[in-house]
Parts: structure tokens; sequence; C-alpha cells
């Protein structure tokens, strides 16, 4: 088996945001759909807390501060060659846009947010393909502190 290893950080200096991407290839078949893709290129869009060997970990609707940060993940199929964004956004603005270059088939890839105590609500990730179209879209609730 192959595997393709790509890792990108991009810094938005405008808002302070670290997004980090790490990319992941593997010539093996994709697992099942999930009900969040909205397009058949993005096989499963989720939120996470963390990425190991390639998978989300968990996933997460919720998320209660003081968290230290959060991943979104997705698996892209069909695409080789073309760039997605992962574009995380609050309160309806776009506060940081992290591109991703598309390298085999079947493309495991994903973006982590650093979140402030103060940025609580809701939190929205948007993949967007190369003609700017929105291939899936998931929100996250940041809450206040539990306990």
């Amino acid at each position: 088996m192959k595997t393709v290893v790509c890792a990108v950080v991009a810094l938005c200096a405008a808002t302070g945001a670290l997004a980090q991407t790490d990319t992941t290839a593997t010539d093996t078949t994709s697992a099942m759909a999930s009900p969040a893709a909205t397009s058949d290129a993005v096989k499963r869009a989720v939120f996470c807390t963390a990425v190991a060997d390639r998978e989300p970990v968990d996933e997460i609707t919720t998320l209660a501060a003081p968290a230290a940060s959060v991943t979104f993940f997705t698996e892209i199929v069909g695409m080789a060659g073309k760039t997605i964004t992962h574009r995380w956004m609050h309160g309806g603005q776009a506060v940081a846009e992290v591109p991703i270059s598309i390298g085999a088939d079947r493309w495991r890839c994903y973006s982590t947010k650093t979140l402030a105590p103060d940025q609580l609500g809701a939190w929205t990730v948007e993949v967007i393909g190369e003609d700017g179209a929105v291939l899936a879209r998931e929100t996250l609730a940041y809450t206040g502190p539990t306990g």
C-alpha cells in the first residue's frame, strides 16, 4: 500500500487564528458515506476532538468551553489534483480559510481551530470546491463551561 503525506499550516493574521491541515491518502476503499455530506465528493465531514491514524477519534456536535481546539475532518473522493477549502465561520463571518490540495482519489484531511472561551456559539465549517460551491457544511455548538 502506498501512503502519501502532506502537511500545511495557514495563519490568519487578521484574526490571530491558526488552522492546521494534515492530509494523508492511501489506496484503500472508502468507508460508508456520512449523512452530512452534500456532495458525492465528500464522503465524510465531521467535527472531532482529534485525529489518530488518519481517522477521527470521535464525532461531536457540541463542545464545552474552555476547550483548547476543535478539529474538522473530511474524506474526499474522486477529486485528485483539485483543491478544497475548509472555511471556518463564527457569527456568520468567515474567520479562517484553509486550502487543501487533494493528492489522490481518496483523501482524508482535517483542519484544526483554536477556540477562545469568549467565542461561544455556533461554529460552522463549509467545504468549498474550486468553483466556490459548498460541497458540505457542518455546525458545532460551542457552549459555556460545564460543571
